[in-house]
């Protein structure tokens, strides 16, 4: 499709199984969707160099495109508007899979109800039909998209119509739970998750929990799971989490609901130059973290609230004496709250706000990190994750 994205695959079983290619043309050239046919077998072209068939509707950067195929009308559904405030889907029809498209005067059939609905940012749009015949359509949006979104973009669930011969149509207002006509599917079960569980040992080596995450390629050097624990050196370079580059001893899981509670216990390194701590990490940017060091004057452990934002590493908040190496932090829709263990209960060591960890299309992850002079990898930089609980209230 030469520079082309957002491809998309459409069968015409009604045309003996041909095979089309949809794409969206590069936007700072020019815009639109573009298709071609293919061979199944070479995923070569049947039908030279790819052909536009829609420009959209007049909004900015139309891709994403999905090919249907009802009730003698192929449909062509687009995203466009950007993926942000402006984001929605517009849909169009030909009798002809090559066009030309006529457009859906009911545009946008999908986007956000106002601009102070807690959905935004909805498009890239998908449709499909339930065993039961109920239609839906799948897109993305982010939970009120201008200011807390540290989840990122999220897939929600839209139920509609579809009548032949006509316009399907989405008017329903993009709630957290959608109703339909439909039985709903049962709730997901409640997530109370011990990481460290989740590691596998084999003949060959250990298995790492699937939803975990390490940033860029990571140095397998600086990882090792023995014993139930999870060891971390520093970096062999000593990269940090403020690096644009370089990689990071850093490994955490997603945050998948709003509200939630990670909580680590850890065991710090003798070495008072190497620190470590538990991340609320959105990119190098844009990241709150809690860390643990050995406190210089007396005997003891510390911990204290380091930010980095777009504009710059923000003033960290006052050192907290704690008894061990227990942390935990509390994510709510519009904040963080921060936690060491100090007296047998846990005590604040600081907030964070969720604006200042959303942006762009990804979304937050929480884990621990460490990070201490390069190629330090005696014992006296280990540090041993010997808890790590995660668990979501909604």
């Amino acid at each position: 499709m030469g520079k082309r994205y957002d491809t998309s695959l459409f069968w015409d079983e009604d045309d003996g199984d041909r095979v089309y290619v949809q794409g969206a043309l590069y936007w700072r050239v020019k815009e639109g969707i573009a298709q071609l046919e293919i061979d199944l077998e070479t995923g070569a072209s049947l039908s030279g160099e790819p052909k536009p068939i829609w420009s959209g509707t007049g909004r900015p950067i139309p891709e994403a495109p999905h090919m249907y195929h009802k009730d003698g009308w192929y449909y062509l559904l687009v995203a466009e508007g950007g993926t942000e405030l402006d984001h929605c889907a517009t849909i169009a029809r030909s009798r002809s899979v090559w066009g030309p498209f006529e457009e859906c005067p009911h545009n946008p059939i999908i986007h956000a109800a106002s601009k102070d609905a807690y959905f935004q940012t909805i498009g890239h749009a998908d449709i499909f039909q339930s065993l039961e015949g109920q239609w839906f359509a799948v897109a993305l949006a982010t939970r009120d998209g201008r200011i807390n979104f540290p989840m990122g973009r999220e897939t929600v669930l839209i139920p509609g119509q579809w009548e032949p011969g006509s316009w399907p149509a989405f008017n329903a207002r993009v709630e957290s739970l959608m109703k339909t006509s439909e039985d709903s599917p049962p709730p997901p079960p409640q997530i109370n998750e011990n990481v460290l569980e989740n590691f596998v040992h084999t003949e060959t080596g250990t298995l790492w929990p699937h939803n975990l995450l390490r940033l860029r390629n990571p140095d397998d050097e600086t990882y090792q799971f023995e014993d139930g624990a999870l060891h971390l050196w520093p970096s062999a370079k000593g990269d940090t989490l403020d690096g644009r580059f370089g990689t990071p001893t850093f490994v955490a899981r997603r945050q998948t609901a709003i509200e939630c509670t990670t909580e680590i216990e850890i065991t710090l390194a003798e070495d008072r130059s190497v620190v470590a701590g538990l991340s609320v990490y959105l990119d190098f940017g844009s990241h709150i973290d809690v860390v643990l060091t050995r406190s210089e004057t007396k005997p003891g452990l510390e911990a204290h609230i380091r930010q980095r934002t777009p504009a710059g590493a923000s003033p960290g908040t006052a050192s907290v004496p704690v008894d061990n190496g227990a942390l935990r932090v509390v994510a709510h829709e519009d904040r963080y709250e921060f936690f060491g263990w100090r007296n047998g209960a846990w005590v604040s060591i600081g907030n964070g706000l969720a604006k200042d960890v959303s942006g762009g299309f990804t979304g937050v992850v929480i884990g621990p990190y460490i990070e201490g002079p390069a190629s330090n990898r005696s014992d006296h930089a280990k540090v041993a994750v010997k808890k790590w609980l995660y668990s979501e209230v909604a």
